[in-house]
């Protein structure tokens, strides 16, 4: 997902970025001259200087024009950020979505990122111990863990804490998490009021972390239109798996009629639908969870997709209201999945909308 930042803030963090290299009070290019800078509009330009002006970075000098304020630094608050072990956090493309919603978040507020490399919980208190942190933010942290080490961190060093969680929620502290559950609960829900009676759930892992978690929400939703749970519609993530599916497309009359898959079971499912003359969306309607496999050949699949980006930049202005004093804690800060429509699904317009349109 490619995120562009609205105009202004370009011209915001060009004038942040002039602090770093001046060394006496500067004054800034004119509005006409950013103007041409940024190819914006006028009231672009005075948006930008209008927010720095009330931040106290800029001064305005009557006929002589804008200056950085004497002695102004552009840094403010320093938060830290962890990232829980396991997963391959530091590589995964999802996980450095969140990482991008914090940066632009802290760029925003004039706050900087001190990431902290952590070698393993027994030593989370001595690594941050001689930084000058403002507050933390934790990252992918597991219930167990954080629960004992909120209340460590808040009385050893006296900062507030919060946790981007994916899995698990915690009982104590500050936490902006997404339920794992909901995202087949909601996608068979959605199915389900196009009229389909049979969702299968391709690419289930029972070994995989969470997956009883969707499991459950998959359960629920057919329990709510009271259609029976069947087992033979939960297809394994295991090399069988293709041909237990093609053996079920083969079945007439068709029990399926629509299909729930893994990223890396989506192609598979695309080509295997199109080998056995299915018309998709009239015959069958697939969804995905978004991630790189499904986004390969251009496959429009209607995707469920965790709100990364904007978990990330949540968790970062909270944090940052709770050190300000704007909001008092514990902050505990649901986000829900949002729902791409693709080719793939029939796009009825008396759906009930039960999920935010991306």
């Amino acid at each position: 997902m490619t995120v562009t930042a609205p105009e202004y803030m370009r011209i915001r963090h060009y004038i942040l970025n002039r602090i770093y290299q001046a060394h006496e009070p500067e004054k800034l290019p004119s509005e006409r001259v950013m103007r041409e800078m940024f190819k914006v509009s006028r009231d672009t330009v005075r948006r930008a200087i209008s927010d720095l002006t009330k931040e106290g970075i800029i001064i305005s000098k009557p006929r002589q024009g804008n200056f950085i304020k004497p002695g102004t630094s552009p840094i403010g608050k320093t938060i830290g950020i962890i990232y829980g072990q396991g997963m391959g956090v530091h590589y995964s493309y999802n996980y450095l979505r969140i990482q991008s919603g914090i940066c632009m978040a802290l760029a925003d507020r004039v706050a900087q990122a001190e990431f902290i490399n952590l070698s393993s919980m027994e030593n989370i208190c001595e690594e941050i111990r001689y930084l000058s942190l403002d507050g933390l933010i934790w990252v992918n942290m597991q219930k167990r863990h954080f629960d004992y080490y909120y209340k460590l961190i808040n009385t050893l060093h006296d900062m507030p804490v919060m946790a981007v969680t994916l899995y698990e929620t915690p009982e104590v502290g500050n936490h902006i998490y997404n339920k794992m559950y909901k995202s087949l609960y909601l996608t068979t829900n959605y199915l389900i009021k196009q009229g389909h009676r049979k969702v299968m759930l391709a690419g289930y892992d029972p070994n995989r972390y969470g997956s009883n978690l969707c499991l459950s929400g998959y359960k629920q939703a057919l329990q709510e239109y009271g259609i029976p749970f069947d087992p033979e519609l939960v297809l394994d993530d295991n090399s069988e798996a293709p041909e237990k599916f093609r053996a079920l497309m083969r079945r007439r009359p068709l029990i399926l009629t629509a299909i729930h898959s893994s990223g890396r079971f989506s192609k598979m499912i695309h080509d295997i639908v199109h080998e056995e003359n299915l018309k998709v969306p009239d015959d069958i309607s697939l969804t995905t969870e978004e991630d790189l496999y499904s986004l390969q050949e251009n496959i429009d699949f209607t995707r469920i997709i965790r709100p990364y980006y904007q978990m990330g930049s949540e968790a970062a202005n909270k944090l940052l209201d709770i050190t300000e004093g704007k909001i008092t804690p514990p902050i505990q800060l649901e986000m829900d999945w949002i729902l791409k429509k693709g080719s793939t699904c029939k796009k009825k317009e008396n759906i009930k909308e039960i999920i935010i349109q991306n």
